[in-house]
């Protein structure tokens, strides 16, 4: 039976901090002591780091993004070689990352994600773009985002945390390097990691089963959790949201693409 990997792309295969941090410096005039090493994963919490607001900082990654920002981040050491060699050992990869903050913006960041993964010979079999990682199935998660992490945990999924400054709280898997990846991929195609067996997971589809009747109540429930939705909508477009919000709205976004529904409507 086949092992999944599931693999994050920013701060994990793709070096976002750094990339964004030359974009300030660059175009901004920041300087090296106002891009430290991030404490928080939310940019504008992290010490250092002066970008006004929330919608600033959201306005600056857009206009990253724009410039074609995401083709030239720097790939992680070793994560081509590791996942070639795990490739090579019978493992398949399954990308997965969101990276769609914005309506409209989704064939630049589609084709400049493909185009990197190619560029810097990343191997993989999938790629899923969704803020859903823990209805996605694998047989662990490589992620760097507490968000993520808790809510993979949260649906008892095995994920890795990809050690970042900011994630520090985690306990359990933790990697720190491209070569431990492929240690603990290894091992635990081997059994020898002391966690549950996963044959059970790896036969569930790709996307967990949801029935359109749960998928229109849980939508109805998001709604109402947010109030005015159209206006929810215009603060997303304007890049106003929390990081707890912009999570919201991921998951509005996807249930509606799962409805068939255009969320350009609103």
């Amino acid at each position: 039976m086949d092992f999944i990997l599931g693999v994050d792309l920013d701060n994990v295969t793709a070096d976002y901090t750094a990339g964004i941090a030359q974009f300030m410096h660059e175009e901004y005039g920041w300087r090296e002591e106002d891009t430290p090493p991030p404490t928080d994963y939310d940019f504008i919490k992290a010490a250092g780091w002066p970008f006004a607001d929330r919608a600033d900082f959201l306005q600056k990654h857009q206009e990253f993004v724009d410039r074609g920002g995401l083709l030239g981040l720097k790939v992680m050491e070793g994560a081509s070689e590791t996942l070639h060699a795990l490739v090579a050992e019978g493992v398949k990869i399954r990308v997965i990352t969101h990276r769609l903050l914005r309506n409209g913006t989704y064939t630049q960041v589609m084709s400049d994600t493909g185009r990197w993964l190619d560029a810097h010979r990343i191997p993989f079999h999938e790629i899923c773009f969704t803020g859903l990682k823990a209805s996605i199935n694998v047989n662990l998660l490589i992620d760097d985002a507490p968000e993520n992490i808790s809510a993979v945990r949260a649906a008892g999924m095995p994920v890795a945390v990809f050690d970042q400054p900011y994630n520090q709280q985690f306990d359990g898997l933790r990697v720190r390097s491209w070569e431990e990846v492929g240690n603990l991929v290894r091992n635990m195609m081997n059994g020898s990691t002391g966690m549950t067996n996963n044959e059970n997971v790896a036969k569930k589809p790709i996307i967990q089963q949801i029935t359109s009747e749960e998928a229109r109540h849980e939508l109805k429930r998001l709604t109402a959790q947010v109030g005015d939705i159209e206006d929810f909508a215009e603060r997303a477009r304007r890049y106003e949201l929390s990081p707890e919000e912009v999570a919201v709205w991921e998951q509005i976004d996807d249930l509606r693409w799962l409805l068939g529904e255009d969320v350009r409507k609103v």
